[in-house]
């Protein structure tokens, strides 16, 4: 092996690594951003917050299905931003069963693309398919609990996880060269402007340092 391709293959390892630490950062930040602003679903037994994040995922399904059938221009922000939640609620899904994303099997390389805003080529209609059939899985998984099956559920909540989240990695850049980042930021600002003690609070933009006590 010669030098120049040692050099590389250093190269192309630190990147992977630097993409590991930054997606541990943003799912660390996604669990200190529900615990400060979603303490409602927090507080819920860990099947009912199973149970009510495959209820976004299928919300979300129906959204994508329907921007998929209209195949109107104005509706491609909407589905970028459906997009969007589905990868927070993976995240937030994932926190849950203490699932790590960054140690996922080939997501690195679509997870870079994502936060460098590099598109790509890609089928809408696959992928909304493909997370279709996910979703369904997730549900099931659900059903199974409440019906005490012998069936794995734990197994395919973690399968059905990472299997979305490489999926939405790969439908995030077919859709937009938009930072995965800076959506997110701009997202969860959103979100948490909401609350009525938003000035007080730690925010997701400032990676929730203390915030400043607002004046009375």
């Amino acid at each position: 092996m010669g030098a120049n391709n040692v050099i590389q293959e250093t190269r192309i390892d630190n990147a992977a690594s630097q993409a590991m630490d930054l997606l541990e950062r943003l799912q660390f930040k996604q669990l200190r951003h529900d615990e400060l602003y979603h303490t409602d679903i927090c507080l819920l037994r860990i099947q009912a917050r199973i149970a009510h994040h495959t209820l976004h995922m299928g919300k979300y399904a129906g959204k994508m299905g329907q921007a998929l059938v209209a195949k109107n221009p104005e509706d491609a922000p909407c589905l970028i931003r459906t997009v969007l939640d589905a990868l927070i609620i993976v995240m937030s899904s994932s926190n849950t069963l203490n699932l790590e994303l960054w140690k996922i099997p080939g997501a690195c390389p679509d997870f870079q693309a994502a936060m460098a805003g590099r598109k790509v080529t890609g089928s809408e209609q696959s992928h909304v398919i493909g997370f279709v059939i996910l979703v369904g899985k997730l549900a099931k998984a659900v059903e199974a609990l409440d019906h005490v099956e012998s069936y794995n559920s734990r197994q395919a909540f973690e399968e059905s996880l990472k299997a979305l989240w490489v999926l939405l990695l790969k439908f995030w850049i077919c859709l937009t060269d938009e930072k995965l980042d800076s959506a997110l930021r701009s997202r969860m600002e959103g979100i948490e402007s909401r609350n009525c003690y938003y000035r007080r609070m730690p925010k997701y933009i400032e990676d929730f340092r203390p915030a400043i006590t607002a004046s009375n």
